[in-house]
């Protein structure tokens, strides 16, 4: 049948267009994605080797300096001020120091893990 075959033909057609536009849209899918994943990448790595300053209260030191925890002020454009734990780069920065000295100090990005790279009391 001459009309049976052009349907046939013409559906097929169709279908394989709407096959290749599927496509189409999975290949753009996949390079949005990649960019996407590329400027995360790009944007973890914009804040390493990056110093934060900010004063504080230091509400405790752990473990002989390894850690303080200490009640700070915003660290401008990065994080606001909260009370929390920091690791320091070396325990000899923290002595001296106890609960409700008020400090000045550093953070300093170091493969990650932001630790405390300066810090010394104020008046």
């Amino acid at each position: 049948m001459p009309g049976g075959e052009s349907f046939g033909r013409g559906f097929k057609s169709r279908h394989l267009h709407l096959v290749d536009k599927d496509l189409d849209l999975r290949d753009k899918m996949k390079k949005i994605f990649a960019v996407l994943t590329l400027m995360l990448i790009f944007a973890g790595c914009a804040t390493k080797g990056k110093e934060h300053s900010t004063t504080g209260v230091i509400q405790e030191v752990r473990n002989g300096g390894v850690a303080v925890v200490i009640s700070h002020e915003e660290f401008p454009g990065f994080m606001e001020g909260m009370t929390m734990a920091f690791d320091t780069e070396k325990p000899s920065l923290a002595q001296g120091l106890a609960a409700g000295d008020k400090i000045q100090f550093t953070i300093s990005d170091r493969s990650g893990s932001w630790r405390i790279s300066a810090i010394s009391k104020i008046k």
